[in-house]
């Protein structure tokens, strides 16, 4: 009988472990994924050539945790992502996310030149944690820093914030840029605002338990909400 309940009491173990959901262990904050996990945000952007507030239709990208792999010694995540029922849009990204704290080791960015797909690499100093800007591509997949610690009461005034370094190196030349990461604690998550000052600005993103991404983004330029989980 002992027995018995010891291998219950694993497969139930190994069976919370395997489960996406967010951690707060410690006080701190951030998704965990498994191989298989896949999730949909539904995007729209602002018509930058219109004068007035329009916004286009919107699009679907998935997001899908394909497989693991080691990328400069550090394991990784690999995390594909590309648009829904989109075919003529030949835009998708790759992105290698460290296992332990989802710290942006490589990124590959597919985008048409003259009809034709291509693809962009940039590779990021461990040694210098920033959060992932989506840059020039239309894929919002900005990602803050974790993981995140409630430093801060929920719906106080104040957040934490920490000034960082993004480094990130295009065919052996690193370029290194000063960006911003602010957060606190909101409705059992977390809001937070990431700052690039030579790119999209001031994004803003809610993070919620048992979500693998957030569940939605503003910036001046793109809206989402997650729409699958």
């Amino acid at each position: 009988m002992d027995k018995i309940f010891r291998s219950m009491l694993l497969v139930a173990l190994l069976f919370t472990l395997s489960v996406s959901t967010t951690a707060f262990c410690s006080g701190e904050f951030m998704p965990t994924w498994k191989v298989g996990d896949n999730w949909m945000i539904e995007a729209k952007y602002r018509n930058l050539i219109s004068q007035e507030n329009e916004w286009l239709p919107p699009v679907t990208w998935k997001f899908s945790v394909r497989s693991e792999k080691v990328i400069n010694g550090e394991p990784c995540w690999v995390l594909h992502i590309s648009p829904v029922k989109r075919g003529k849009l030949k835009v998708q990204a790759v992105l290698f996310l460290s296992k332990k704290d989802l710290h942006t080791v490589k990124k590959i960015d597919i985008f048409p030149v003259k009809g034709k797909a291509q693809a962009k690499a940039k590779e990021f100093n461990a040694a210098r944690p920033s959060p992932l800007f989506s840059d020039e591509s239309m894929i919002p997949y900005d990602l803050p820093v974790f993981p995140l610690s409630a430093a801060v009461k929920e719906n106080d005034a104040n957040s934490t914030s920490v000034g960082l370094e993004r480094a990130v190196s295009v065919d052996n030349i690193t370029f290194v840029d000063k960006v911003a990461q602010s957060w606190k604690p909101v409705n059992g998550g977390f809001e937070i605002s990431l700052h690039d000052p030579d790119a999209k600005g001031e994004i803003k993103q809610i993070w919620k338990e048992n979500a693998p991404w957030a569940v939605s983004m503003n910036s001046n330029s793109v809206q989402y909400q997650l729409i699958q989980k």
